[in-house]
């Protein structure tokens, strides 16, 4: 494949030369766009297909990101495909979409959360964030619901997702829902955006969140990520339950290395949570945020693990076996799967292998 120069590509830039068919291939490709795009008069205005609550400081996004779209994109695919695959088998839709209104009284839309997923519990017995979100994404995939993490754009660890440019999303859909977690984030961050995307299910909104952490629980812009923030300030960290965990007497630091050892929430959630509770001052919240903001919550430079550790992390185990069951039973192609997974037909024996413990037959 020959290389594209910079002068190469300032002369298609300027039109005094232009690329081969087979060049504007691999351009096309180097840039992540469908290779039509590069016969069009203007660039395409390109939107996502869910609705935007990204609230952080009045923030100008500007147009979304390649990485940002194709992860939007890509996830709208795999739950169109899983909708279709659970009523060609006769599934139920799950009866805690969009169970309540966005009136709902906090507590009870917490309650509900923690009922369905065993969610403080989990925090009172996981020994490590790490474990937690793994526990949590296993009893929130065995209720139906497809859990993506990933920090990277379609399997491409070359195509990094941005926490500046969103944090998470969820699809409401009474058959399939889905939730993808940018994993760039911290993992304590990840926690609280795993809890807000719960809450857009059970109030049946989907959207993209981003929110505004400067701000007190339930002082958004936008209604339904102020309410979607209190449910999940309330469900990790009942009210009640900190104000009589937290002593007076100690220090803040004490306090905090406590609640974000019993909540596994991150140290910014815990003072958040003590600001909204009036146990810390503004100026304290703002001090630790502005150490915060400065890249304190980065998650670690590497995945870690095995590929097939990382693979289902990253598509959903319980969306890659549903995959592979339609394969087995002939009622999927081969191709059009590694598709849907992102992977080479010769991975999906692999897949299967370590669903099932052998091949696809």
């Amino acid at each position: 494949m020959e290389a594209l120069r910079e002068k190469k590509l300032r002369q298609w830039e300027q039109r005094t030369s232009y690329p081969t068919f087979k060049q504007a291939q691999t351009l096309a490709s180097r840039l992540h766009i469908p290779f039509g795009y590069l016969f069009l008069q203007e660039p395409p205005v390109e939107t996502i297909p869910i609705e935007d609550f990204r609230t952080v400081g009045q923030r100008d996004y500007g147009p979304p990101s390649r990485e940002f779209i194709d992860v939007v994109n890509d996830a709208v695919i795999k739950q169109e495909w899983y909708r279709e695959y659970l009523e060609a088998e006769g599934a139920n839709p799950l009866n805690f979409i969009g169970v309540y209104p966005i009136e709902t009284s906090v507590e009870m839309a917490a309650d509900l959360i923690d009922d369905l997923f065993d969610v403080r519990d989990l925090a009172r017995t996981s020994p490590d964030r790490e474990t937690f979100i793994r526990n949590l994404t296993r009893n929130i995939e065995a209720q139906g619901v497809i859990i993506m993490r990933s920090r990277f754009a379609l399997m491409n660890n070359t195509r990094r997702l941005s926490v500046d440019e969103f944090r998470g999303f969820a699809i409401t859909d009474e058959f399939a829902p889905l939730i993808f977690i940018n994993a760039q984030d911290g993992m304590g961050a990840q926690i609280f955006t795993f809890i807000h995307e719960l809450a857009h299910l059970i109030f049946g909104v989907s959207g993209v969140s981003n929110l505004d952490y400067r701000a007190r629980t339930g002082g958004q812009e936008n209604q339904i990520e102020s309410v979607c923030d209190q449910v999940t300030a309330e469900t990790l960290m009942p009210r009640m339950n900190f104000l009589n965990q937290w002593n007076d007497e100690l220090s803040v630091q004490h306090n905090i290395n406590a609640v974000t050892a019993r909540y596994r929430a991150s140290r910014l959630a815990a003072m958040r949570r003590a600001r909204d509770l009036d146990k810390i001052s503004d100026d304290q919240y703002r001090a630790y945020f502005g150490r915060y903001s400065n890249g304190a919550a980065q998650a670690p430079d590497s995945d870690g693990g095995s590929f097939y550790a990382t693979f289902f992390v990253r598509n959903s185990r319980l969306f890659a076996s549903s995959v592979v069951s339609a394969v087995s039973e002939g009622r999927l192609p081969y191709r059009e799967a590694a598709g849907l997974l992102n992977i080479r037909v010769q991975t999906l024996g692999g897949v299967a292998r370590e669903l099932y413990g052998t091949d696809i037959h």
